[in-house]
């Protein structure tokens, strides 16, 4: 399923762009989240839901190290947080055949670096709900309770608004364990896949851009 789409000044796959510097300081880019779904193949299922709780914009120089959020060099951010407000859930099965959901919208980043990945946190109460009412919990792996990695494609910011979709593939997240319809089957194991689908620049199109 298709995870979140970003509208965002920035630069796009390799192509530098020239920035904009207003009279006000340095250039600064907007970026826009929206979460959608590609198909999800059980009929028995009426909710595979998460939790988003936090979201990050990672810089090329990020060494992962929480508690160093900036740069010493040129000012650039390592790490900007995006969304680290209420928690709030989410059913992937609700964002099939194209429909997405906004996450966070035209965010103001400095235009002045290069950011290749996205972390995505999500709770620890995932789960899988059948058309019959059974509930099956599911818990996120240790290695990701540390924030889901997604590579962004090449690019370093810069005036443009950019359009990022990434799939959150529920085939592929929610792993079965055994039959669904058989007596033997112990539910699911969570594996969280999120992956880029598409990756759209455009043009500032603002006065002076």
């Amino acid at each position: 399923m298709r995870l979140f789409l970003f509208t965002g000044l920035l630069v796009g796959l390799g192509v530098a762009l020239a920035a904009c510097d207003t009279a006000d300081g340095p250039a600064t880019a907007r970026l826009t989240v929206r979460l959608t779904d590609a198909p999800f193949p059980f009929d028995l299922a009426e909710a595979a839901s998460v939790t988003i709780t936090r979201i990050e914009l990672l810089a090329a120089a990020d060494d992962g190290d929480a508690a160093n959020d900036t740069s010493d060099t040129e000012g650039v951010l390592d790490r900007i947080v995006l969304f680290d407000g209420e928690p709030f859930a989410l059913n992937l099965l609700d964002l099939r055949d194209g429909v997405d959901t906004l996450l966070v919208e035209r965010f103001v980043i400095p235009a002045d670096g290069a950011y290749n990945r996205i972390r995505l946190f999500v709770g620890d109460d995932a789960e899988v709900r059948f058309v019959d009412g059974t509930t099956f919990p599911l818990k996120l792996p240790s290695a990701q309770k540390s924030g889901i990695k997604i590579a962004l494609p090449a690019y370093e910011a810069t005036d443009g608004d950019i359009d990022l979709l990434i799939d959150f593939d529920v085939e592929r997240s929610f792993v079965t364990r055994g039959n669904p319809e058989g007596p033997n089957f112990q539910g699911f194991l969570f594996k969280p896949v999120l992956e880029v689908e598409s990756f759209e620049v455009l043009a500032d199109t603002t006065e002076g851009g």
